[in-house]
């Protein structure tokens, strides 16, 4: 026996005047009313009604024969909230296009509308004029010379925070949140002017990425191809494209040119038809919206002074002692040109002060922030296309790409997670939309302390977004998307590209552009053969197989009823090493070009092995001190003790096999980490989930493991890392 909800009524009322059937919307607004209560001169639609129980067996006798009842919760927010919004329609207080601004409504019906995409052209100054002129252009407006106005995307969230704000009912209006392409691809009537607007893409203020050309007119394809597949409102969508002066001087702005001439002019942009058009003739055949307000118009970017910028990796080595104030510090920074070594500065500053909020005096009475002076070094940056500066400058001030909680959003409605950080923990996995703060937030919080990793972090997801988008077929199969190691892919791939370490290949993505990032993050996607192929070793000429190595259960510290978690991060905090170790480690060092211990991406972690052996001795306390500062690096202690013991490993391996040579660098994290996905799937041999599905798993099972297992698997890893095939030189004995 169903209780009745009024709820339902309001629901048809609002689908009949959608339809736009105004009688069938006026007589169920008059159910409606007879279905409301009446309380204090207010009529309020209760959750339902139902039979009382004193009734029930003669509705089941005769259904229909017992009164309705109204429950006790009046109103129901949700139904009376509905009824509202149905009078106000019926008012015509508000129409259907206020509700459905889009015209969601029309697209379950007929076929899509596909208009071409109107394009306007915008010389920012005189110079971007000539420029346009001279490619051949005759159908663009320089800025301020026409009637049509030009505004950017800032000035219109502003116009329309006012919309709604109500102070008597409490109501602030419009968040200040973006306005994607759909909504700057209208034209806004304003205090009696037209305006168009610039879409996000052009503002390089709050982030770098567009900053980019080659990258900027791969989102522009991807924009007109958005705004010819979704456009649902009448008129055409209009694209307002800024050429601005400081993109003169780029090398990369024949890429934009092209772009221009080869595609818009002849009316073509992948395959989507645009018309590019004066401005004058391509607001006659837009969509209007009228705004109530004021709006601030295009504002120019502010000249710079010529500026040093030296993006070699030494010139980030300004000498600073801990013994420097900040007011030596301040006057070092006021007489230093070079924007790089300026950086330098402001990061110790912004290290010493927790962050970049604080005004600092230089000395002469006058006081700047901190964030005034990064943000004239980021400035400085751009105008010299420094990547690098640019990244660690953006980061420092904690700035976010407009566009990354889309870019999730992106991955997200295809069905696909998103992992941040290298650790392998349920918590750093993203399955919910979040905004750019809680995505920033999220991303400090498991990226660690290299702002390298944290700032091409909030750049890949951004590119991954992207290239979803564009090419969804390189993401089929792949449920989770873990930034971490796709980081890993790239560096290796450079790494093996340069033929340099680990660390150097990282600083070098650093200095690239934008776009060269977002094509090496297609390549890993495309990556065939997985992480390990990259990771491979080779040996040197003449090596040979290993010979038979046995790993017994006998030789572990402790009895197998151990816990073995607990003893690694005991042994790992104290720091105890055998008194052979570190001559061990020396010995090892000839069998390698290069040792690197911890973290693979840290330039001090690797060692050349020529050069310490040529220069230090097996007993020499200098080469002890160095390894185990380099191993007190490791924050975790039971981290540092399973790379304590993947060495004696090693150590034991090659004293067992002198002629053993390998021609790569020696990783332990690479070697760890494939040992852990080893001893993982041999021991879930039916059914198991996808190793990348469960690495925390892994993990936490290896930690468990006692040492001698962890000595066998570490051996096997690189075996397979060698190509050595089916590991038979191995033998545990578990006895």
């Amino acid at each position: 026996m169903e209780s009745e909800w009024p709820l339902f009524y309001t629901y048809q009322l609002i689908n009949h005047l959608f339809a736009g059937d105004h009688a069938a919307a006026l007589a169920v607004n008059q159910q409606l009313q007879r279905v409301a209560l009446s309380r204090g001169g207010q009529f309020l639609l209760p959750e339902l009604y139902f039979v009382t129980a004193e009734d029930v067996a003669e509705e089941r006798r005769n259904p229909g024969s017992a009164d309705r009842s109204p429950n006790d919760n009046q109103p129901l927010v949700w139904a009376q909230s509905l009824w509202v919004l149905g009078r106000l329609l019926l008012m015509d207080a508000l129409g259907v296009n206020d509700l459905d601004p889009v015209n969601r409504r029309h697209q379950a019906g007929g076929q899509a509308i596909t208009r071409a995409v109107s394009v306007a052209l915008i010389a920012e100054t005189p110079a971007v004029d000539a420029a346009l002129t001279g490619m051949g252009s005759d159908l663009h407006m320089v800025l301020g010379q026409s009637k049509v106005r030009v505004g950017s995307v800032r000035a219109l969230v502003e116009n329309l925070v006012d919309l709604g704000a109500n102070a008597r009912l409490g109501l602030t209006g419009r968040p200040r949140r973006r306005v994607l392409g759909l909504s700057t691809a209208k034209v806004y009537e304003i205090d009696g002017e037209q305006w168009l607007i610039v879409p996000q893409l052009f503002d390089t203020d709050d982030f770098y990425l567009t900053q980019d050309l080659a990258l900027l007119v791969q989102e522009l394809r991807s924009t007109i191809a958005y705004l010819h597949r979704y456009w649902q409102q009448p008129g055409r969508p209009i694209l307002t494209l800024m050429i601005s002066e400081w993109m003169l001087p780029s090398p990369d702005f024949v890429v934009l040119l092209s772009f221009l001439r080869d595609e818009l002019m002849r009316g073509t942009v992948a395959g989507v038809p645009v018309h590019l058009d004066r401005v004058e003739s391509l607001v006659t055949r837009a969509h209007r919206i009228r705004l109530p307000g004021e709006m601030m118009g295009w504002a120019l970017r502010a000249p710079l002074r010529p500026v040093q910028m030296n993006t070699e990796p030494d010139a980030l080595k300004v000498h600073i002692q801990e013994s420097d104030t900040d007011a030596a510090l301040m006057v070092k920074l006021a007489t230093t040109l070079d924007s790089t070594q300026r950086l330098t500065i402001l990061t110790e500053l912004v290290r010493r002060h927790g962050g970049h909020t604080v005004a600092l005096s230089d000395g002469t009475g006058r006081t700047t922030p901190l964030t005034d002076l990064l943000e004239g070094v980021f400035r400085q940056a751009q105008q010299a296309r420094a990547w690098g500066v640019m990244r660690r400058t953006a980061e420092l001030l904690g700035k976010v790409d407009a566009y990354l909680e889309v870019a999730l959003m992106d991955l997200l409605v295809r069905q696909k997670r998103l992992a941040v950080g290298r650790s392998y923990t349920s918590k750093a996995l993203i399955v919910e939309p979040l905004s750019n703060g809680e995505i920033l937030n999220r991303i400090k919080q498991f990226c660690g302390d290299d702002p390298r990793e944290r700032i091409l972090t909030q750049e890949l997801i951004v590119h991954l977004g992207g290239w979803i988008r564009s090419d969804p077929a390189l993401f089929i199969d792949v449920i989770t998307l873990r930034i971490g190691p796709l980081l890993q892919t790239l560096i290796a791939l450079s790494a093996r590209a340069g033929g340099v370490a680990p660390g150097v290949a990282f600083d070098w993505l650093m200095e690239q552009a934008p776009s060269v990032i977002s094509l090496k993050l297609r390549e890993a996607l495309a990556w065939k053969e997985g992480a390990s192929r990259l990771e491979s070793l080779r040996l040197a000429d003449g090596s040979a197989n290993l010979d038979a190595l046995v790993f017994r259960a006998e030789d572990d510290p402790l009895p197998a009823s151990a816990d073995w978690l607990q003893w690694r991060m005991i042994e790992g905090a104290i720091g105890r090493l055998p008194e052979d170790f570190y001559r061990g480690v020396w010995g090892l060092m000839a069998h390698a070009p290069a040792l690197v211990i911890g973290d693979r991406y840290n330039a001090r972690n690797a060692l050349d092995c020529a050069v310490w052996r040529s220069q230090t001795t097996a007993g020499e306390k200098n080469f002890a001190l160095t390894i185990e500062h380099i191993l007190n690096r490791i924050a975790a202690p039971e981290y540092r003790q399973l790379v304590i013991e993947g060495l004696q490993t090693l150590i034991h391996i090659t004293e067992k096999n002198p002629g053993l040579c390998v021609q790569d660098a020696l990783i332990l994290d690479v070697l760890i980490g494939h040992a852990v996905r080893l001893a993982w799937c041999q021991g879930q041999r039916d059914g198991h989930a996808s190793y990348d599905e469960v690495r925390d798993q892994a993990w936490k099972a290896f930690y468990l493991r006692p040492p001698h297992q962890v000595a066998y698997y570490v051996t096997e890893a690189l075996e397979t890392l060698l190509g050595m095939g089916e590991h038979r030189a191995l033998i545990v004995n578990e006895s």
